[in-house]
Parts: structure tokens; sequence; C-alpha cells
């Protein structure tokens, strides 16, 4: 399997260029899931919530604007719709590109 010692994520960046679709298909599953688990970290009380996107710097620029950007601005996007349907505060939200901020920034700079 391809865990925390792997430094390239080449299997998992071999089935993104293989499966696009599908991988669009689970990010977008995994999104719905990080928002249940952020509207529950306010519900408990967290003022602010941070996503870490671990695997950013993994990613070129091209591949992280296709299979990164659209899933955090979705998760930003969700998670404020969700609160304010469940009546809950909205919070900041930080998200932690690591080894991607040279071409992460922006983007994320742009959402809401």
């Amino acid at each position: 399997g391809e865990g925390a010692k792997s430094t390239k994520a080449v299997k998992a960046k071999g089935f993104l260029y293989k499966y696009p679709e599908a991988s669009k298909g689970l990010l977008d599953n995994i999104s719905n899931a990080v928002v249940k688990y952020l509207v529950e970290q306010v519900r408990s009380g967290a003022q602010m919530v941070q996503v870490f996107d671990s695997w950013a710097g993994e990613l070129t620029p091209q591949l992280y604007e296709e299979f990164s950007i659209p899933y955090l601005k979705k998760i930003a996007r969700d998670l404020k719709a969700e609160l304010s349907r469940q009546n809950l505060p909205q919070v900041p939200v930080s998200v932690f590109p690591k080894g991607a901020a040279s071409h992460a920034l922006q983007h994320l700079a742009d959402s809401e």
C-alpha cells in the first residue's frame, strides 16, 4: 500500500491519470464526508476549522487545479451552507496545502 512512508504518491497519481472521473467521484465523496465532520466540530464548539491538503505538494499545478481546488472550494461552500441550514455559527476555514503554497495560494485566496 501507499501511506505515510511514500513520498511520491506514485500509485495515487497514477490513479488520477488512469481514472480521472472515478478520482473526481471519490474526491466528491471525501469532500461530503469532510463537510459532515467539520459541521460536527463546529457543533462541538470549534471557533475555526482547518483542512490539511497533505498531498498538495505531490501534484503539479495543473493537477492541483483539477483535482484539489474544486474540492477545497466545495468543502468551504458546502460547510457554510450546512452551518447556516443547521443554525450553527459561521467559522473561518483555514486551508493548509502542504508543499504547494506557490501554486495554491492564489486559487485559495480567490475562494469564499
